[in-house]
């Protein structure tokens, strides 16, 4: 059986086929983190919450670490967000 020879292919990937398969591994890589990303900022922003439920120096710890943890998962959001945009103009570039 050839390498093209309809859906059940069963040679190696063509140069397209590989570079789709890296465009949609890229794609669900940078989905993930984005959704890690905003799962970490959520976290973040109810570390306060948590801070004011309890006293002590917990409380402090848990203030004093919110809002780095909260540009942490921004930071990671920004990072998927900007991955997908790249690979959707890569997509273009190599398929018109």
């Amino acid at each position: 059986m050839s390498s093209t020879s309809g859906p059940g292919r069963m040679g190696p990937p063509g140069p397209e086929e590989g570079s789709l398969a890296q465009v949609r591994r890229g794609r669900a890589a940078a989905g993930r983190r984005v959704w890690v990303g905003a799962a970490v900022m959520v976290v973040g922003a109810l570390l306060p919450v948590l801070a004011s439920v309890l006293d002590g120096g917990g409380a402090t710890a848990l203030w004093l670490v919110s809002m780095p943890t909260c540009l942490a998962g921004a930071s990671l959001a920004a990072v998927g967000v900007l991955r997908l945009r790249s690979l959707r103009s890569r997509l273009h570039e190599d398929w018109g």
